[in-house]
């Protein structure tokens, strides 16, 4: 879920890993960490009204160690000046207030629990609780307010960082910085949110337990020797075209007309077969980490990614074609620099007409005299149409007789919406009138862009 949701951002430099949180590598340190660690989650019983009858207060016990180890396993991991937010959908203070407590007396000096109160005006919030009492799991359910109350033998159960500072402990006022939200405030759901500061560089920290013991060393694929290859987390490794079929990586490479070596050297294969239908496209930042970190000699530093940059380029057997592979528009906007090939130069009225194309569009239907001969000029495969003076662009199929579009139906919507034209595939996604809700809010900003390329533009 959380991959397919990130492709609608067209961000080819992301990695997503899977990795426990609190035993995440230690490959890399980061400016900011989002902890959303697993909780109880009864901040969520409007919309889940079955938590009334589920609930139960030991979950909050048995999360505690956990959600500590997880917080503490981002805080290392972040750079002297980063940001870390601990956030969950929790009220209980065991999970909330009582972890960042024990982060603020772990880390001492070198940790800040910043007061975000003038950055939410008109914002609903309720300061962090400071004292609060912990019940025991046992069947007797006492109530104890700090932690020389609990008994011997059940201090394996209730521990000392569950409670809350004492009254004059330095970090008894801090924790009201933290920021809770509760449902009835503004109709929404329960959350709770402490936004840390690293000041330096973190001490030796002694590692909470959490449940399930030591774990074994994970094996490595069989692929760990080839050249080439990543542990993508797939039936299939993650491949360099240029290394496992050249043949194609040049055939792409003179179709397109890139010439720059850094290009082909971020195309990959995600399959073992050399006619793959999809190849991704990771940029040099993407790719270092990969080949460094992905195959680690220490165990503790290697990554286990489970997705890597965008779509680069898909297959799209047509008859006819120099190169059956389109370039994709998820990667298109860093591309179109180096795209010396395969790219026709429209004016306005032109790229209107072209994205009111549905389904085919022969070639003496096109309007512009100039365009169609550029059309007519180039062999069949994939074509960017490109406004001039601007990055708006179209992808078509350059068929035989007739051009057919290659577009994602919402930068379709977005671009229509930008012309004002009526939308040809008539789908309606978010608002009414079938655009994306976030439509207007990047018309601007292209307009912005557009503007200052004609400017600059040679007459």
């Amino acid at each position: 879920m959380l991959c397919h949701q990130l492709k609608r951002f067209k961000c080819a430099d992301l990695l997503v890993t899977n990795h426990e949180a609190q035993h995440f590598p230690s490959c890399l340190s980061f400016d900011r960490v989002l902890c959303d660690v697993p909780c109880s989650g009864d901040g969520t019983l409007r919309k889940a009204p079955d938590m009334w009858v589920k609930w139960n207060h030991r979950e909050a016990h048995g999360l505690h160690k956990l959600q500590m180890a997880i917080g503490r396993r981002g805080f290392d991991l972040l750079k002297p000046g980063g940001t870390m937010v601990y956030a969950t959908c929790s009220f209980n203070p065991l999970e909330n207030e009582a972890v960042v407590n024990s982060l603020l007396n772990a880390y001492g000096s070198i940790i800040e629990l910043v007061d975000v109160s003038d950055k939410l005006k008109g914002f609903k919030r309720r300061d962090g609780l400071n004292t609060w009492s912990v019940k025991d799991t046992s069947p007797e359910q006492t109530w104890y307010t700090s932690f020389e109350q609990v008994p011997e033998h059940r201090r394996r159960s209730v521990v000392e960082s569950m409670f809350p500072p004492a009254e004059s402990a330095p970090t008894s006022s801090l924790l009201k910085r933290c920021v809770r939200v509760v449902p009835h405030d503004q109709d929404t759901g329960g959350f709770f949110v402490a936004v840390l500061r690293k000041a330096g560089e973190a001490p030796v920290v002694e590692r909470v337990p959490t449940e399930g013991g030591a774990r074994a060393p994970r094996q490595r694929p069989d692929t760990r020797n080839r050249r080439g290859y990543s542990n993508l987390l797939s039936s299939d490794p993650l491949a360099r075209l240029n290394e496992v079929n050249p043949t194609l990586a040049k055939e792409i490479r003179e179709f397109y007309g890139f010439e720059p070596e850094w290009v082909m050297n971020g195309v990959y294969s995600k399959s073992s077969e050399k006619q793959s239908k999809r190849l991704s496209f990771i940029p040099e930042k993407g790719q270092k980490v990969l080949d460094e970190f992905v195959y680690a000699p220490d165990l503790k530093q290697q990554l286990r990614v489970l997705s890597a940059g965008v779509r680069g380029f898909e297959k799209c057997p047509r008859d006819g074609a120099e190169c059956s592979y389109r370039i994709a528009f998820d990667t298109l906007h860093i591309l179109l620099p180096v795209l010396t090939r395969r790219v026709i130069y429209v004016k306005k009225e032109t790229l209107c007409g072209l994205l009111q194309v549905s389904q085919s569009l022969l070639f003496d239907k096109v309007d512009d005299e100039e365009t169609r001969k550029e059309i007519e000029r180039i062999s069949v495969g994939a074509v960017v149409f490109r406004k001039e003076s601007s990055d708006d662009c179209l992808i078509m199929w350059r068929g035989k007789v007739s051009l057919t579009p290659l577009m994602p139906k919402d930068e379709v919507e977005f671009l229509c919406f930008k012309y004002d034209l009526p939308n040809p595939a008539k789908t309606q996604r978010g608002g009414s009138d079938g655009v994306p809700e976030d439509a207007k809010q990047r018309i601007d900003a292209k307009d912005e862009e557009d503007a200052g390329r004609a400017e600059e533009a040679p007459e």
